[in-house]
């Protein structure tokens, strides 16, 4: 249990904490702001808008899944610090209610900012709700140092959408507007992330080499896209609710831009996941200094050692014989 512990407290301090926490309070304020300004009175006079809230719907999931794990690794750590019946249940207990707390917030607040449709209110509460548990679960994995350092690589991450959604409309302006090309920008987009964040992880994780392996550097570089491929998931469950077919069958455009939009991101998603784990493991094998290499050993353990279980060099052989010979 001590060493649980210490290596809580080594992997996530304080300034870990805020910093990732602030990212997070920053990131879903924004979202939910924009949200409320750009979208909330535009659906709920025009209902065809539901479209441009999906596809906003999906950086709010993602923040939310972000939080989510956040939180949940902050308390299971705090669980194991403070000892007693808090640390009895299994770590995803706390993990998740981490989780379930960043939930029920985002919940309220996205009720609160779509109030004018209470249908519609009630569907995005349940859609971050579900996303913070979820997320809240992350911080279950026991190795702390492993999740502090895909959470920090999806920090990053939500910092390369602020770019994207900041030069997409130059890039299709330039490329064309297309399927084709929206389909190629987020891919390009989830590559460059992948690198990002699998650079992030392995300038975390180097200075706790001797407790994370090559499989711990491979989870930390590929925990941000798995996290952007959750929030998508739980989003397009959701979207199935929002813009259902119409009373004739038919599907809509807007329908037809979702699945479309959705695919795209869910490349983007893997893109992420294997480029940042493939960067981790390379800057694995690369970057990290070689143990340097100590005199030949022989089957104990000691240098020149002769013996099964490191006896005396050679040499010290010859000199016995050589006494034995003197005695003689």
């Amino acid at each position: 249990m001590k060493g649980s512990k210490n290596t809580s407290r080594a992997a996530l301090g304080p300034v870990a904490t805020i910093l990732l926490s602030t990212v997070a309070v920053v990131w879903l304020g924004l979202q939910l702001l924009a949200m409320r300004t750009l979208l909330a009175g535009a659906v709920a006079a025009d209902p065809g808008q539901v479209a441009n809230l999906v596809i906003s719907l999906s950086g709010l999931v993602v923040g939310t899944v972000y939080a989510g794990g956040v939180a949940g690794v902050s308390l299971a750590n705090l669980a194991d610090r403070t000892g007693g019946f808090l640390s009895r249940p299994p770590r995803i207990v706390p993990a998740a209610a981490g989780g379930l707390g960043v939930g029920v917030v985002m919940a309220t607040a996205s009720y609160l900012t779509f109030a004018e449709s209470p249908d519609l209110a009630t569907l995005v509460a349940a859609t971050v709700g579900v996303a913070g548990l979820l997320g809240g679960c992350v911080g279950a994995i026991r190795s702390v140092p492993v999740v502090t350092a895909g959470l920090s690589g999806t920090a990053v991450l939500l910092a390369v959408f602020v770019l994207r959604a900041y030069f997409m409309d130059e890039l299709l302006s330039q490329l064309g507007r297309d399927v084709g090309t929206y389909r190629m920008v987020v891919i390009v987009g989830g590559l460059v992330a992948g690198l990002c964040v699998g650079v992030t992880a392995f300038l975390y994780l180097r200075r706790h080499t001797r407790r994370v392996g090559l499989y711990g550097f491979i989870l930390a570089g590929a925990t941000p896209g798995a996290l952007w491929l959750l929030g998508e998931l739980v989003t397009q469950i959701a979207a199935s609710w929002l813009t259902l077919p119409g009373e004739d069958g038919t599907v809509n455009l807007d329908n037809l831009s979702l699945a479309l939009s959705a695919a795209s991101q869910f490349n983007g998603g893997l893109t992420t996941l294997f480029a940042g784990a493939t960067t981790a493991v390379l800057a694995f094998g690369i970057l990290l200094p070689k143990r340097p290499s100590g005199p030949a050993t022989g089957r104990g353990g000691r240098p020149g050692g002769a013996g099964k279980r490191g006896g005396p060099p050679a040499q010290s052989t010859g000199g016995k014989g050589a006494k034995a010979k003197a005695r003689r």
